[in-house]
C-alpha cells in the first residue's frame, strides 16, 4: 500500500499527527486514516474491491468538516515536510522569502465540488490563497509528460490514444487524440474523463486475505510472520510478478516447521503461480472494464484507438501491460511511460511552467470534453406551444408573460475549446432606486443526464455554486435607466458570463461591451 497516503493521530491531541512512513507499519493495531480524500466525494461509488476487501488497518471512512480537517492537517504536513527538504539543501538564509507555488494533482473523476473543497484544504495547510494554487486532473498531467517524447511514441496528427493511469487506489483514465505536432503538439480530448477504486493496494488487501484464510487455524503464523510476507509481497513478488504459473513463489518464514498441507518448507511458504493469479485476476479484471469502455467512448466519438499509455506506480507493472496487450489485441500498442510512477508529478510541473511562460510547453491540451451539463435560470417568453401554462409568470418589465427555464451553456460530451471560453447572456431588469445594484448572485447548476431537462421540477438538476458578480467596477453609465410596461422606471444591464473549462476547474468572467471584468466570486454551496 501506498505508506505516504495515511496519517493517525499522535496519542489524544487533536493537533499532533504521525503520517506517512512515520507510521509503523509492524503495529497492526496502529488503526489510521487511509484513503481519506475519498471522503471527499460521497457519491464516489464504492467499488466491489472495496467491498469485498476492506482495509484492516484503517479507520472508519470520515467525511464533512471531520474529512476537510484530515486532509488540512496531512496537506499543512506535507508541506512542512517539503520545506525541511528545501532549508536542508540550500541552506535557511533566504529560503523563508523564497516565492513558493502549490499544485495539486486529483483523479479524474473528482467533482467540481471535490476540487474546491480540495484548495480550501490547501490554503487551510498554509499552501496561499486558493486562487493561486493550482489544480490539474492526473491522467492530464500524466498525458503532457508522456508526449513530451512523442516522437518515441509513434504518434501522428489525427491518432488517438488512452492515458492509463493506474495507481495505488484509484486507476483513471482519459483519451486524446494529436491534431498537430508543430510547432508544439496539440491534443483534444476524445472522451470524458473515467476511474474506479481498483488500484494496486488492494492487491495488497487481497494477498492479506489470502494470507488469513491459509493460515487461520495455524497458532504458530503470528503477526510478525504475517508483516513479514506482507514486506515481501509489497517489495518483490507484486511487482515483479509476470503472469508465470508454472513457477513457484516464496516468501520467508523463518523458524516455522515444514508443513506439506500449508506449502511450507525450508522456512518459506511456497505460493504457485495460480494462486498468484488468482490474487491479481479481481483487480486486473476492473481494471481491463474500464479500458474496454474507454475504447468505446473513442469508438463513437473519433474512431479507432492507437495506442494506451501506461502510467501510475501499478501501470509499471509488466504483467497489468501483458493482460492488456491480450485484451485489446495486436492493434493497439501498450507502452508503458518513463518514470511511470513520477509521471504525474512531473507532468504537472510541466503543465502549470507552461502556464508561466508559453515557450516552456511541450504539448498543448486544445480541447476538453465535458464530464457534465452546466447551466442557469433563465426566463423566455411564454409560448404554448413549448411552455405548460401553469409555469408563465408577468413581467412587468416587458409586457410579457414569462416562463423560468435552465439554460444548459455547457453540454455533458461536448468539446469545449479552452481558447475559447463559452458565454452565458445575462441581464438584470431591477426597479429603480437612488443607486444601480451593486452586486448580483447567479446560481449554477449541473446535471449527469444525456438529455438535461428544461424545467427544475426533475429532480436530477443539482445547484453546484453560486457566482457573486461585483458590479460596482463596472462605469456608472453602464446602467441604463428605462420605463417597464407597467410604468416604473427600471435599470437596465445586459452582460455576459464567460465560462473557460480547463483541466480540473471552472473559470468565470464577467464580460459587458467586449470589456472583460475580473469581478466575480464562486461559491460552491
Amino acid at each position: 500500500m501506498a505508506r505516504q497516503d495515511r496519517i493517525k493521530r499522535k496519542g489524544t491531541d487533536e493537533t499532533k499527527y504521525k503520517w506517512g512512513f512515520e507510521i509503523d507499519e509492524e503495529d497492526s493495531n496502529q488503526r489510521r486514516h487511509e484513503w481519506f480524500k475519498l471522503g471527499l466525494c460521497p457519491d464516489l461509488k464504492s467499488s466491489a474491491l472495496a467491498r469485498n476487501y476492506p482495509s484492516t488497518t484503517a479507520l472508519p471512512q470520515v467525511h464533512g468538516q471531520e474529512c476537510e480537517r484530515i486532509i488540512t492537517m496531512y496537506l499543512a504536513l506535507l508541506r512542512e515536510h517539503v520545506n525541511g527538504l528545501i532549508i536542508g539543501r540550500y541552506g535557511s538564509a533566504g529560503v523563508n522569502h523564497m516565492p513558493r507555488e502549490y499544485i495539486i494533482t486529483v483523479p479524474a473523476i473528482w467533482s467540481d465540488r471535490a476540487k474546491n473543497i480540495t484548495l480550501l484544504c490547501a490554503e487551510g495547510a498554509g499552501m496561499g490563497h486558493r486562487n493561486n494554487i493550482r489544480i490539474i486532473s492526473e491522467p492530464e498531467a500524466a498525458g503532457i509528460y508522456a508526449l513530451k517524447n512523442m516522437s518515441r511514441l509513434g504518434l501522428a496528427v489525427n491518432d488517438t490514444f488512452v492515458i492509463c493511469d493506474a495507481g495505488g487506489g484509484t486507476v483513471d483514465l482519459i483519451s486524446y487524440t494529436v491534431t498537430s505536432l508543430e510547432p508544439t503538439p496539440s491534443i483534444d480530448e476524445a472522451s470524458s474523463g473515467s476511474g474506479g477504486l481498483c488500484g494496486s493496494a488492494f492487491l495488497d488487501r487481497i494477498f492479506d486475505h489470502w494470507l488469513r484464510e491459509k493460515f487461520a487455524n495455524y497458532p504458530a503464523w503470528n503477526e510478525e510472520y504475517h508483516a513479514t510476507a506482507m514486506e515481501k509481497w509489497e517489495s518483490n513478488l507484486k511487482q515483479n510478478f509476470m503472469g508465470d504459473t508454472s513457477k513457484d513463489y516464496m516468501v520467508p518464514a523463518q523458524g516455522l516447521s515444514t508443513n506439506s498441507r500449508l506449502d511450507i518448507r525450508n522456512r518459506k511458504v511456497i505460493i504457485s503461480g495460480e494462486s498468484i493469479c488468482a490474487i491479481f485476476e479481481p483487480v486486473i479484471r476492473e481494471i481491463l472494464d474500464l479500458i474496454d469502455d474507454q475504447i468505446s467512448q473513442v469508438r463513437a466519438r473519433v474512431g479507432k484507438v492507437k495506442a494506451i499509455l501506461l502510467v501510475g506506480g501499478f501501470g509499471s507493472n509488466e504483467y497489468l501491460k501483458r493482460r492488456i496487450e491480450r485484451q485489446v489485441g495486436s492493434a493497439i500498442g501498450v507502452i508503458k511511460v518513463e518514470n511511470c510512477n513520477t509521471a504525474v508529478v512531473r507532468g504537472a510541473l510541466i503543465k502549470a511552467a507552461a502556464e508561466r511562460q508559453s515557450q516552456l510547453a511541450v504539448v498543448r491540451v486544445a480541447s476538453r470534453v465535458a464530464r457534465r451539463n452546466y447551466g442557469t435560470f433563465t426566463y423566455e417568453q411564454f409560448n404554448p406551444d413549448i411552455h405548460d401554462v401553469d409555469r408563465k409568470v408577468p413581467g412587468t418589465f416587458e409586457g410579457y408573460y414569462r416562463v423560468k427555464c435552465y439554460r444548459w451553456f455547457i453540454k455533458k460530451q461536448a468539446s469545449v475549446l479552452e481558447s475559447e471560453p463559452q458565454k452565458a447572456e445575462y441581464y438584470i431588469r431591477e426597479q429603480w432606486s437612488r443607486e444601480p445594484p451593486k452586486n448580483i448572485e447567479i446560481e449554477v447548476f449541473t446535471c449527469e443526464s444525456d438529455d438535461p431537462p428544461k424545467h427544475n421540477n426533475s429532480g436530477i438538476v443539482t445547484e453546484l455554486l453560486r457566482l457573486k458578480a461585483d458590479l460596482s467596477q463596472l462605469p456608472p453609465q453602464t446602467f441604463h435607466v428605462e420605463v417597464g410596461s407597467d410604468g416604473f422606471r427600471y435599470y437596465k444591464l445586459d452582460f455576459d458570463i464567460e465560462v473557460t473549462l480547463r483541466s480540473a476547474d471552472l473559470y468565470f468572467h464577467l464580460v459587458h461591451n467586449g470589456i472583460k471584468y475580473d469581478t466575480i466570486s464562486k461559491e460552491f454551496v
